[in-house]
């Protein structure tokens, strides 16, 4: 609620910045988690991989991770676009680079999404 009201304000900046510092927590957490896993496994193969990944809470906690690391990748790539895919870079044509080059970054980010989910909910 706070949030939509201060872009309602114009502060637009503040939301990304939020983005970007709570998905870098879930991603850092995930990053840390798996490396405390790995140090502790009795063994790290092939079986125990699958055994981790097929947990529906470690699925849950992957998920989670992924919507994190696409929102964080949205908003640097938005950054990066709008930053310099200017008028002054490419003229007349600016917005159109500009409009190709997010709609790629969300197709791309959207492919990853869609094809981790699937990856995630098909392990048996």
């Amino acid at each position: 609620m706070i949030l939509g009201k201060l872009r309602l304000m114009g502060v637009s900046g503040v939301i990304d910045w939020v983005i970007q510092r709570i998905s870098s927590v879930v991603i850092s957490s995930y990053v840390l988690w798996l490396f405390a896993w790995i140090l502790t496994a009795d063994s790290v193969d092939y079986q125990a991989w699958k055994a981790l990944f097929s947990n529906f809470w470690m699925q849950v906690y992957t998920v989670s991770t992924v919507i994190a690391t696409c929102a964080h990748a949205w908003v640097g790539m938005w950054t990066i676009g709008s930053d310099y895919l200017t008028k002054r870079q490419f003229g007349d044509s600016a917005f159109l680079v500009r409009a190709t080059y997010n709609a790629f970054c969300g197709l791309l980010l959207f492919l990853y999404a869609f094809w981790s989910f699937y990856i995630m909910w098909t392990l048996t």
